[in-house]
């Protein structure tokens, strides 16, 4: 059984952050974004092959 997805939360960077920070936050969101893709495909096909 896949556990409920947490409630969305807004994740913003403070207004004085540098170019280098906005950069690093914008990679750093990428990468979070794939990895959440990636679980839910994992997740997807582990009830698949568990006939769930």
């Amino acid at each position: 059984m896949t556990p409920p997805a947490p409630k969305p939360q807004a994740i913003t960077l403070p207004p004085e952050a540098s170019a280098s920070e906005a950069a690093d936050f914008a990679r750093g969101i990428s990468v979070l974004e794939r990895l959440a893709k990636r679980v839910a495909e994992l997740a997807r096909a582990h009830e698949k092959e568990n006939g769930r």
